[in-house]
């Protein structure tokens, strides 16, 4: 017999999963990476700092943050600024939303009290973290290639963390779409 019980407890494990992958990958100063080769300058970006280095004489590093707005920005870079801002709020979003999922699962689960509204909430929370992860790491790809640069580590956890997201999406609806065809309380 199918434990609907332990499969909501570990989607809601897979969440937090992606949750901590998400902030690990807001966190990662590594984002995109780039090389200017006439002057021998290699530039690093995350979300929150960016960083120019020179491997001639004399060698410097500079670093900065980057800004948390466009306002003043040159015509040139204000595309890339936007996708910036963009991908920084939709990663941000993809982890709280994953956060609250995480949350609504295990109290379903630990609680055994299911309603078909929470039963939606818990649905809704986890496509709306999938959805929110996945225009945050496309748009981020799109910042962080232009110009012919390399994607960045921090690419790395934001990919399983999307992968998770979509996991736990469809073993959700898999779990309540089982649960109302059987007619089984999902909680026993």
């Amino acid at each position: 017999m199918l434990d609907l019980r332990r499969l909501v407890l570990v989607t809601g494990g897979m969440t937090g999963a992606a949750c901590i992958l998400y902030a690990i990958s807001i966190g990662l100063p590594l984002w995109t990476d780039g090389y200017l080769s006439p002057l021998s300058v290699s530039v690093t970006a995350g979300l929150w700092r960016s960083c120019v280095k020179s491997t001639l004489e004399p060698k410097f590093e500079v670093c900065d943050t980057t800004p948390l707005t466009c306002d003043n920005m040159p015509e040139a870079y204000l595309s890339q600024c936007l996708k910036l801002i963009m991908t920084r709020t939709f990663v941000i979003l993809a982890c709280i939303l994953s956060a609250f999922s995480t949350l609504h699962l295990l109290i379903i689960g630990i609680t055994k009290k299911e309603t078909r509204l929470s039963v939606n909430i818990g649905i809704g929370l986890v496509i709306a973290a999938f959805v929110c992860g996945t225009i945050g790491m496309s748009v981020g790809i799109s910042w962080a290639t232009l110009g012919g640069n390399a994607m960045g580590l921090a690419f790395i956890p934001n990919i399983f963390a999307v992968v998770f997201s979509l996991c736990s999406i469809i073993i959700v609806i898999l779990i309540f779409k089982y649960r109302s065809s059987t007619k089984h309380e999902l909680i026993t």
